[in-house]
């Protein structure tokens, strides 16, 4: 049996209308994709599915963690998922010659069902943070190495002003 297939959307037999679908994401799961981003955490999908005579729009909500290690002091921490909204829509018949959209997959009618996996991973890796760093201080115990913090804090930046910089302000 394949892995992914628990991350398929039954097509057939689904009956029009709104229908609900959740997927917990871990270790397993980002493992079968090369060079992931996320390799350890939990991410909770959940995957509304509104099927219509000629479409069927799948709106992902995802959120949860990646355990990481943090940009600014080297701890490990539970990186929290930007809570995340992304739409895809399934339209059936064949693409037109002059129709690239990646948020609009065609199908035919008689595909039985959808495999999620591609998008789930997708998704869920552009729920991820540009820095690996967050507000960690409301958490007990905080995650951060406070001694790196505290060392981070003391160091000013170089205010020496830039000759360069000064030139161009000045053409103005």
């Amino acid at each position: 049996m394949d892995f992914f297939s628990a991350y398929s959307l039954p097509l057939q037999g689904l009956k029009m209308g709104l229908h609900e679908y959740r997927y917990v994401l871990g270790e397993a799961f980002f493992a079968h994709f090369e060079s992931s981003l996320i390799r350890q955490g939990e991410v909770q999908v959940v995957v509304y599915v509104d099927k219509r005579p000629s479409l069927i729009i799948l709106d992902f909500y995802v959120s949860g963690y990646t355990n990481t290690i943090c940009d600014r002091c080297n701890a490990a921490i539970q990186l929290p998922l930007n809570e995340e909204s992304r739409q895809l829509i399934l339209k059936y018949g064949e693409a037109e010659a002059n129709e690239n959209d990646d948020e609009v997959v065609f199908i035919s009618r008689d595909v039985s069902d959808f495999c999620l996996a591609p998008y789930l991973y997708e998704f869920a890796t552009l729920a991820l943070p540009m820095t690996n760093t967050y507000d960690c201080q409301r958490e007990t115990p905080q995650p951060c190495n406070q001694e790196v913090l505290r060392i981070l804090e003391t160091l000013t930046p170089n205010e020496q002003p830039n000759p360069i910089w000064e030139s161009l302000r000045n053409l103005q």
